[in-house]
């Protein structure tokens, strides 16, 4: 119930106009609890693939994950990303849906013919806190260049062979790393 007082306050404050400090004190509370729930839920419990990379045109790069019930990639299970070329390392990161645990993924680097080497400082699995980076040995142990990408575990350099252009990058099992970050 409302006292006589703040009944007669509401009643004048009724027919002010309310101060532009209490509209951006009402606004800047919205927004920051609006971003703060959708923090939370945006990749809590998915795997999220991060590769940071020095890529110096544009191009897009696209993943591909598997079911653990297929043997092969298909564009139903990727997601492309358009990446602007940088002269500096940048991170793109790849969410995956919602229950997708996949055995292995394939990083596709690129479908500019004229891509430069590209130099790839990380890559690592993030699920909700838990992240796994490999380490250089890891990344020559779990992950496989095609025939259109030369790979030392930091420099990939894609090639065109009989005018065709594919590089990428697939990994072995990563089963192992994942349920490690499912079970932290």
């Amino acid at each position: 119930m409302i006292s006589s007082f703040g009944y007669k306050y509401f009643i004048k404050m009724k027919h002010k106009k309310p101060s532009l400090f209490a509209l951006f004190l009402l606004l800047s509370l919205t927004l920051l609890s609006c971003k703060d729930l959708s923090e939370k839920s945006t990749n809590e419990n998915q795997i999220v693939v991060h590769v940071e990379l020095k890529i110096l045109k544009d191009d897009v790069l696209e993943l591909y994950f598997d079911d653990r019930e297929s043997k092969v990639f298909s564009s139903k299970m990727s997601i492309r990303k358009k990446i602007k070329g940088d002269s500096s390392f940048q991170k793109v990161s790849f969410m995956l849906k919602d229950n997708a645990y996949p055995n292995r993924i394939r990083i596709d680097l690129g479908e500019n013919r004229e891509q430069l080497p590209i130099e790839i400082k990380e890559i690592a699995l993030q699920y909700n806190k838990a992240i796994h980076v490999f380490s250089p040995q890891e990344l020559e142990t779990y992950f496989k260049a095609n025939i259109y990408l030369d790979f030392n575990s930091i420099v990939a350099t894609p090639k065109m062979l009989d005018g065709k252009y594919d590089p990428y990058l697939e990994s072995f099992n990563l089963s192992k790393f994942i349920n490690q970050l499912i079970l932290q």
